[in-house]
């Protein structure tokens, strides 16, 4: 055999060669019964290298169901058929492997001196690393870690470390096997996987920093970071180096009953590894997602995620694991990138969903700023707090798009086709899953589109322009009152046009939804007369803005303050703590006592001996008091004005005091008012007059009583006359 083929063949094809007799059959059972539980755990398993048999057209859809299943079925088998081979030819593995190696050895390829070469090579090259890195570290003095060209320079300093450890050590270590292929297929390999791994653990120390806390990205303390990157870092080296190891043995000749098992194995070991790292790291990992580096607390979403995403990870790692195990048995061993792309487009996924999370949340910080320098700059121009913006919209429109794009890329990836294997089910779906996924992302997007557009625009038009507190509290209750409406509408809305694509992209013909929801809503119409007026009543009073959240109402029904208006009713909260639920279409008049002023009018019973002349400056004294107040002289809207008398009865003169004030302050501003003239009668030494009843009895009065005997004036009348008779 030449020198080129070194690799290629020296070691005899691996036959299975069980054993018989009486171990034979006690090793088969097990066996069987571990092929048979892979053969029924395959079944399910629908999206994988699975090809649909060619039915007739006028089969039914149970048939072709039927006959779907069964192709699943023959696949499952010839995997759990060679999963029983491989067992059963376990015992002969370790001896198999090292004859192999033997043979590869005896055709001239030195393991050994390769070995040592690239230690020779790569010591070098490390040497040249250490001394640019101690060269630069001179110039690290006044780093700043806050800013981002310097964190930029910083990480161009490790990976010109790397190119230079590339360059002294990795390409002489390549012309040095130019010679002799053998040695240089083994060199390419690892030297690559090695590469590989470097800037793996370049990558894992941007946002991790073991040993540097000012560097980190993520809020993690100094423990957590570094188990976290060690692990992450050791894991990913193992990975590659079976990766290498199982491609390079492929590569040289290994027959492929050893490969396979090799491939198996290791796959094994990286699973249960990947496991372990998700339960170790489960806290170190949530606390990432549920806190920005700033170390601001992330949305609900997040949160929501950070406390269960240990579950999905170790869900799809044992999917994955499954998956790419069935398509190596069935002979496609390209279906091990699989996995390896698969996580790469969900790392990516969570990476970019959490840097738009990010740039939103300093977005949002730096608005927040700025409201706040015009809040200090112009009070009655500055927006509230807690105004959405736009960067919301944009980092959730962003996060959407990325989802769908990592659905459709994972359907398409664990799909097919491999070599011949297709999944025509699959291919024939994919338009139909893809205008669903876009619907449902357009629905999510228009919605949060129009809810921070509409919300915006009415809190600018409840805090712009206007300095006057109570115009700001009326167009605040009008945001309260409308907004929620406004809202409901437009989920109804984009909910009900999103549920029928998506119902149309399903396949489903919509014509007869439509049609019968068009014949369910004339009957509703027909027999909910009542609601339909009690919804279009309230759409008119909304319009009209009779009302608003927090007003004091009189519908005649109920009184009192608003609650809340819906879509139907309006709730009123009485003063003593009822709320009344009154429809709209019950509702005649609105008496709205909180629009613009309210007025009051105070009596007083004054003797009628009063001089009024004297009261007037007193009065005048008084009103001055009282808008000089700082409490109550902004509640006022007119000063307080004296109507003089109104009304003269027998024992009284009744004088009128009228005040106009804000709506709502009326009741407080009467206690103060009625105080307030008190005193000042007092000193001015005029008494409310009591209320009289004055009684008049003429000499000659007389009654009789009910039962018929006469008053004593009349006794005593009819006494005399006897006596004088």
């Amino acid at each position: 055999m030449g020198r080129s083929l070194c690799l290629a063949g020296p070691a005899a094809r691996f036959r299975l060669r069980p054993q018989r007799g009486r171990d034979a059959v006690k090793t088969e059972r097990p066996v069987r019964l571990s092929a048979f539980a892979f053969a029924i755990l395959a079944l399910p398993h629908l999206a994988l290298a699975q090809e649909v048999v060619d039915a007739p057209e006028k089969l039914s859809p149970i048939e072709r169901l039927g006959a779907v299943l069964s192709f699943f079925a023959d696949n499952a088998t010839a995997a759990a058929e060679r999963l029983e081979a491989l067992m059963l030819g376990l015992d002969d593995f370790p001896a198999e492997v090292s004859g192999f190696l033997h043979g590869v050895s005896e055709d001239g390829f030195s393991l050994g001196a390769v070995i040592l070469r690239i230690i020779l090579c790569l010591g070098i090259g490390a040497v040249a690393e250490a001394v640019f890195r101690a060269i630069f570290r001179r110039f690290r003095a006044g780093f700043d870690p806050k800013s981002l060209v310097q964190r930029i320079i910083h990480v161009a300093v490790d990976l010109a470390g790397l190119l230079i450890f590339a360059m002294v050590g990795g390409w002489p270590l390549l012309m040095s096997v130019q010679a002799d292929p053998g040695a240089q297929l083994f060199v390419v390999t690892y030297l690559t996987a090695f590469f590989a791994i470097r800037g793996f653990a370049l990558l894992a120390r941007i946002p991790l920093s073991p040993g540097r806390a000012d560097l980190r990205i993520v809020a993690l303390s100094d423990p957590a970071a570094g188990r976290l990157y060690w692990q992450s870092v050791g894991i990913f080296a193992l990975a590659i180096f079976f990766l290498a190891t199982t491609s390079l043995l492929r590569q040289a000749g290994m027959p492929a009953d050893e490969t396979l098992t090799l491939s198996l194995f290791s796959r094994s070991v990286v699973t249960l590894l990947l496991i372990i790292a998700c339960l170790t790291n489960r806290f170190s990992v949530a606390a990432i997602l549920a806190t920005d580096p700033a170390g601001r607390s992330r949305g609900l979403g997040w949160k929501s995620l950070s406390t269960v995403w240990h579950l999905f990870a170790i869900f799809y790692i044992c999917l994955s694991w499954f998956g790419t195990s069935l398509l190596l048995l069935l002979n496609r061993p390209q279906a091990g990138t699989l996995a390896v792309l698969g996580f790469m487009i969900i790392l990516a996924l969570v990476i970019g969903c959490l840097l738009m999370d990010d740039w939103a949340a300093r977005a949002d910080a730096r608005d927040r700023a700025r409201r706040r320098a015009a809040l200090e700059a112009e009070p009655q121009m500055a927006l509230p707090h807690d105004v959405p913006t736009f960067a919301q919209f944009f980092a959730r429109l962003g996060q959407a798009a990325a989802v769908l794009v990592a659905l459709l890329a994972l359907i398409r990836l664990w799909s097919g086709p491999w070599q011949g294997l297709s999944n025509a089910r699959i291919t024939a779906i994919m338009p139909s899953l893809t205008q669903l996924l876009v619907t449902l992302v357009l629905a999510y997007v228009g919605w949060h589109l129009v809810l921070i557009g509409s919300q915006r625009m009415l809190l600018k038009a409840a805090y712009a322009e206007g300095t006057d507190e109570a115009e700001k509290a009326l167009r605040q209750s009008r945001v309260a009152t409308v907004l929620p409406l406004v809202r409901n509408t437009l989920l109804i809305t984009i909910a009900s046009i999103a549920s029928i694509i998506a119902i149309s992209a399903l396949g489903i013909d919509v014509l007869p939804l439509l049609a019968g929801a068009g014949i369910v809503g004339i009957a509703i119409g027909m027999g909910s007369q009542t609601l339909v007026k009690d919804v279009i009543s309230g759409i008119f009073f909304l319009v009209d803005d009779a009302f608003r959240v927090g007003d004091l109402v009189d519908v005649g029904v109920a009184s009192g303050t608003v609650e809340r208006a819906g879509i139907r009713s309006v709730q009123i909260r009485h003063p003593l703590g009822a709320i009344h639920t009154v429809p709209f279409g019950e509702i005649r008049t609105i008496a709205n006592k909180s629009r613009d002023w309210a007025a009051m009018w105070l009596e007083f019973r004054l003797p009628l001996e009063t001089d009024l002349d004297g009261l007037e400056p007193r009065f005048r004294a008084l009103n001055d008091a009282f808008l000089a107040d700082p409490v109550h002289g902004r509640n006022l809207v007119a000063p307080l004005e004296n109507a003089g008398i109104v009304m003269i009865d027998d024992s009284a003169m009744v004088l009128r005091i009228v005040y106009k004030c804000r709506p709502g302050t009326q009741f407080a501003l009467r206690a103060v008012v009625y105080d307030a003239v008190r005193r000042m009668f007092r000193e001015a030494g005029i008494s409310i007059a009591p209320r009289e009843v004055r009684l008049r009895a003429e000499p000659d009065f007389s009654y009789t009583r009910r039962d018929g005997v006469p008053s004593e004036p009349e006794q005593k009348t009819g006494r005399s006359g006897d006596e004088g008779a």
